[in-house]
């Protein structure tokens, strides 16, 4: 059986589709928690459209990888760059989406800024390059890219979570910025805060 290229957002759905389908009892108790969650009000009631579709900690993710080693699906070497690279990404969008002030919008004038690709790079969890240049956005532009990414359903179910969730970063930048120049302290952004907000 051929190794799963992890780096692929199709491949890594099939690995966690074959992980959830091996362990039942673990994607139902993920389900009733979910479940519990939105009947506490802490979350719109919504289906799961796959096992472990919503953002999941770095602990979660090693034991996937760590099954998958064991049953020669990812290799040593992919298994432990993916658990790096996520390490990184989830805990701060920042280490790849940067926000510089730069000459864009329409029509053109200096403000805040991010590359598409970066936007892009971190919701598929890759450092390959993935667009044909570098296109910079507005923040508005950027959430409204995110947005569109978080509700397209050919987009798999994990990718729109983090599209979704990083509209969500952008609009708390941006709006921390906006009390910045006021003098007004910046709250912190829980990553993957389990109540819903709008982006």
């Amino acid at each position: 059986m051929p190794y799963i290229d992890i780096t692929d957002s199709d491949q890594f759905q099939t690995l966690l589709t074959r992980y959830a389908e091996a362990h039942p009892r673990e994607v139902a108790a993920d389900q009733a928690a979910w479940a519990a969650q939105a009947r506490g009000g802490k979350r719109r009631p919504r289906p799961m459209p796959s096992p472990f579709s919503r953002p999941m900690p770095p602990e979660t993710l090693r034991k996937i990888l760590a099954w998958g080693r064991q049953h020669h699906l990812v290799t040593r070497r992919d298994a432990e760059a993916f658990a790096e690279r996520y390490g990184r990404y989830h805990s701060d969008p920042g280490v790849v989406v940067q926000i510089t002030p730069a000459p864009c919008g329409t029509p053109p004038r200096e403000q805040a800024a991010v590359r598409l690709e970066a936007l892009l790079q971190w919701v598929h969890l890759t450092e390959r390059r993935v667009t044909g240049g570098v296109e910079l956005l507005t923040l508005p532009e950027a959430r409204a890219v995110l947005r569109n990414l978080a509700k397209d359903p050919e987009v798999h179910s994990y990718p729109r979570e983090r599209a979704a969730f990083l509209a969500q970063w952008l609009r708390e930048q941006e709006q921390a910025q906006t009390r910045h120049t006021q003098g007004e302290p910046a709250p912190q952004l829980a990553l993957f805060d389990t109540n819903e907000r709008s982006v």
